[in-house]
């Protein structure tokens, strides 16, 4: 909250406890982008046909999309309303750090999680990255649980981290 990163849901209310969606955790990394290099300024170009481009997410999602930080889902749609998962919450902030250029040199050999094998294709090497910088923890007995939704609070704790770890 401190660098406006999460303006809360309304009422001034947090709402630790809702799901995250790929709307808002676009905006997110586009905020802490904006908050560490300089303002992002509002596409012309429209990546998704299902994204109100005047809303609060609108500028941040095209942003990430132009910089190959998110993907949609085909046929011109990226789902802003969906709750995200772990995995693509994963892949996302793989992505971001790359665009950053602040990818380690080196990641562990294998993923550890008990359940790597649920973990998608696209997602591996993210879910790889996540687990040698310790930004993304498993969940009960390890588990990545890349099916998984995020809640808002766990979110928060994951971008903490990966200001701490990737942007120091």
């Amino acid at each position: 909250t401190a660098r406006e990163l999460f303006l809360g849901t309304g009422g001034g209310a947090f709402s630790p406890d809702a799901g995250m969606t790929r709307a808002m955790f676009a905006t997110v990394i586009g905020r802490l982008y904006e908050r560490s290099f300089g303002e992002i300024a509002s596409p012309d170009a429209r990546a998704f046909t299902d994204c109100d481009y005047s809303a609060y997410y609108g500028k941040y999602v095209e942003w990430a999309a132009a910089n190959g930080i998110i993907g949609g889902y085909g046929n011109g749609l990226f789902a802003p309303g969906k709750l995200i998962t772990r995995e693509e919450m994963a892949a996302i902030l793989y992505r971001f750090a790359n665009f950053l250029k602040v990818l380690p040199n080196k990641t562990d050999g294998a993923l550890a999680y008990p359940d790597a094998g649920n973990i998608s294709d696209y997602a591996k090497t993210a879910a790889l990255y996540c687990q040698t910088t310790g930004i993304i923890g498993g969940r009960e007995n390890g588990a990545f649980a890349p099916k998984d939704t995020a809640t808002r609070a766990e979110v928060a704790a994951i971008i903490q981290r990966f200001v701490e770890i990737v942007l120091g």
